[in-house]
Formats: structure tokens, C-alpha cells, sequence
């Protein structure tokens, strides 16, 4: 008795359910966006919280000020998605002490993270102020350093005066 089809009919079918598994997976993933802000986590928490509860009328489902970080729900089109805010300490360009605030939103584009955090950071800013010009100096930094230029290295006993060495010759028409 003959089989029709045997192992090797079933390998474009394997093939394309592994294709649509990994469409899938891509389609649940979800992104990351992070800004960093030039204010401690200390004075952006506070903000943090009231930005989602107060402004945004967001649930906050969980948060731990010490772990730096705030689950909640962001409700949209008649539908409820999962977010998180995470808070590390880090420093900024100009050497500030500075928090970067990282969102994660699952099922919705970037975009609405990276709206969030714009506006999050722009709260931070308006109830702080300005920030610090620079970071104050911490114990254990090491002296600033003055502009002076540094010497010329000494030559060396063994390098003696290149300027005296033969020209190297030309080649071809003058």
C-alpha cells in the first residue's frame, strides 16, 4: 500500500507554520523608550506619580519607589494595555546626576511611549525648573583639572635632529 504526500509533502507546511509563529511573535513584542532627564530620581518620582494618577487619570497597579519602577493602565480605544515606567540613576552629558526614565507599553506603537515620556519629562521640567548648570562636585571625585598646557615631551638622547636627514630623491620629468 502507497502513502501519497509522505514526509517530504509535509515540509512546506512545517515551514509556513513556523513562518506564521514567528509573525506572531514579532507582532506581540513589545518596544522600549527611554529619555533621560537632568533631575534626581528623588525629585522626578514624586512627578512621576502624580503625571499618572492626577493628569492622566492612569490605574497605577503596582510601584516601588526604591526599585524605581511603576506598572499601570493605559486605557485606549475602549481597550486597557499594560505599561511600566522604570526610573535608573545616571548622568547626563554635561556630568549632572540625572534619571533616565524608561516606558514599555505592550500591543501599542512606540510612538504613544515616546509621546508619554515627552510629556513626563516636560511635567518634570516645569515643576523643577531649570536645571542645575552643572553637577556639584562629590566626595571622592578626583581635583578638577586646570587648562594649562602640558610641556613638550623632552626629545629623546637616541632620536637626535631629523631636519638634517638627505631629502628622499623624485622620480619623473621635472
Amino acid at each position: 500500500m502507497s502513502r501519497r504526500g509522505g514526509a517530504g509533502a509535509r515540509a512546506p507546511l512545517i515551514q509556513a507554520a513556523a513562518l506564521m509563529l514567528i509573525s506572531l511573535s514579532a507582532a506581540t513584542a513589545f518596544a522600549r523608550s527611554s529619555v533621560v532627564v537632568p533631575y534626581t530620581i528623588g525629585e522626578v518620582w514624586p512627578a512621576a506619580i502624580r503625571f499618572l494618577r492626577v493628569d492622566r487619570n492612569y490605574r497605577v497597579r503596582e510601584k516601588d519607589e526604591p526599585a524605581g519602577y511603576v506598572l499601570f493602565d493605559l486605557p485606549e480605544n475602549k481597550r486597557t494595555y499594560r505599561a511600566a515606567l522604570e526610573m535608573v540613576k545616571t548622568t547626563d552629558d554635561d556630568g549632572r546626576v540625572a534619571t533616565q526614565i524608561t516606558c514599555s507599553i505592550t500591543d501599542l506603537p512606540r510612538r504613544y511611549e515616546t509621546t508619554l515620556l515627552d510629556q513626563l519629562a516636560a511635567k518634570v521640567g516645569e515643576e523643577r525648573g531649570p536645571p542645575p548648570a552643572h553637577r556639584p562636585p562629590v566626595a571622592g571625585d578626583p581635583p578638577p583639572k586646570e587648562n594649562k598646557p602640558e610641556p613638550k615631551p623632552e626629545p629623546k638622547p637616541d632620536e637626535g635632529d631629523l631636519s638634517q636627514l638627505p631629502k628622499p630623491p623624485t622620480w619623473g620629468p621635472k
